[in-house]
């Protein structure tokens, strides 16, 4: 199944508004009089809102300071009609004046991408955005930020209406617990049930899918590629509190773009992808709070990545969790897992294996006549017995799951 995420951005440099003479050194000062309109939003007025955000937090404070009138700009225009100049003509959008103008277009880059990564409810803004500022000494400096808009106001606030009631559905269910664990295996599942691959969007390339990959998609439409689930995912746990992050790379099988999550639970970090954890009718949880190692056997992380992390803890490894992570092949120890499973009431048995075990257990566990005898030899004396199974296997994460017939 095909996995694609759009383009970060697309760079148009407007149109220099100035060329002056004299020295203007730096992206954090003034720049020279005429070159700044005076009409700059201020940066701090929405700030308990983002102040927590991932990449809002690894800006420097210059950007920092972009972010914050860039969000207050989206935020008061969410449900205003505005419209924006475009090479095809006036376009809904708006332009953006920096209370500091930046001195490269790599600053401009980062600056949109922490905007849009952060923040999941901005689903309508357009992949494309443009810079414009002056010129001096041979220099370009950019100080105006445009932005367009997929929609007008009326379609926005009727969709961002729907998601709410979307998520709001969602959390009204949720476990009230404070091991953020459950939580975000509650709203994994959700979004697994609820949300379905979009294949039609993965397959075009006309640019007439733009909520596929949204939050909105994800959860309003019920259809997304990788970045819609990731999105989805990224504003469910925020509603939480609970710190996730935008990862781009591609998958090492097919080298197609991919997006996945980087997550923050119960203080330590890990690597969530809820798009190949979706995978048919048989949900499972291969990627579910993984390592970079793990991580790494079947996806790459683009180079230009500014904000992951190192993640090395299997504290809350979905597997390590479900006590369903086997270091052994020994027959006697997978079956004594799968009984405990099963008098839990499980219809699903997902268990995950050391690379060097894989195999044989795999092999013990076709044999489906010599596994139902060594579970129940468990299960004697109980209420339960083995149940008839279908064996699933997916050797790439080492993972084996039995189905109930």
């Amino acid at each position: 199944m095909n996995r694609y995420t759009r383009s970060w951005c697309i760079v148009a440099i407007g149109a220099v508004l100035s060329l002056l003479a004299g020295c203007y050194a730096g992206s954090t000062g003034e720049p020279p009089a005429g070159s700044h309109p005076a009409d700059v939003l201020p940066s701090d007025t929405y700030l308990e809102q983002y102040a927590d955000n991932w990449a809002y937090q690894r800006l420097n404070k210059t950007l920092q300071d972009c972010y914050g009138t860039l969000y207050t700009a989206l935020t008061d225009s969410m449900f205003t009609d505005a419209v924006i100049d475009s090479e095809d003509g006036t376009t809904y959008g708006i332009a953006v004046t920096l209370p500091h103008s930046l001195s490269n277009r790599e600053d401009g880059q980062t600056l949109y991408r922490a905007v849009l990564n952060d923040n999941p409810h901005f689903f309508y803004v357009s992949n494309a955005y443009t810079l414009e500022g002056y010129k001096q000494d041979d220099v370009s400096y950019y100080n105006t930020i445009k932005l367009t808009f997929t929609a007008d106001a009326t379609q926005r606030k009727t969709a961002y209406e729907a998601m709410n009631k979307a998520v709001d559905t969602l959390m009204a269910t949720a476990p009230r617990t404070d091991d953020q664990f459950q939580i975000e295996l509650y709203l994994h599942d959700q979004l697994a049930e609820r949300c379905t691959y979009d294949d039609e969007a993965a397959a075009s390339k006309d640019g007439t899918h733009h909520y596929a990959y949204t939050a909105y998609g994800a959860l309003a439409q019920g259809k997304a590629v990788c970045e819609g689930y990731s999105r989805a995912m990224q504003l469910l746990l925020k509603k939480f509190n609970i710190p996730c992050t935008l990862v781009s790379g591609t998958s090492l099988e097919n080298g197609e773009n991919h997006m996945w999550n980087l997550v923050t639970i119960n203080g330590k970090s890990y690597y969530l992808d809820a798009t190949w954890n979706d995978s048919g009718d048989l949900g499972r949880h291969s990627y579910f709070n993984i390592t970079t190692q793990q991580l790494l056997r079947t996806h790459s992380i683009d180079a230009d990545q500014k904000w992951v992390v190192n993640c090395s803890s299997i504290d809350d490894y979905y597997y390590n969790r479900q006590g369903t992570y086997i270091h052994s092949n020994d027959r006697y120890a997978i079956a004594n897992v799968i009984a405990q499973q099963v008098r839990r009431g499980a219809t699903d048995i997902e268990l995950v294996f050391a690379p060097d075990a894989f195999e044989n257990a795999r092999l013990f566990l076709k044999n489906a006549t010599i596994t139902k005898q060594a579970v129940n030899s468990y299960l004697s004396g109980s209420e339960y017995t083995m149940w008839s199974y279908r064996l699933y296997s997916e050797a790439k994460t080492y993972t084996l799951t039995l189905r109930k017939k």
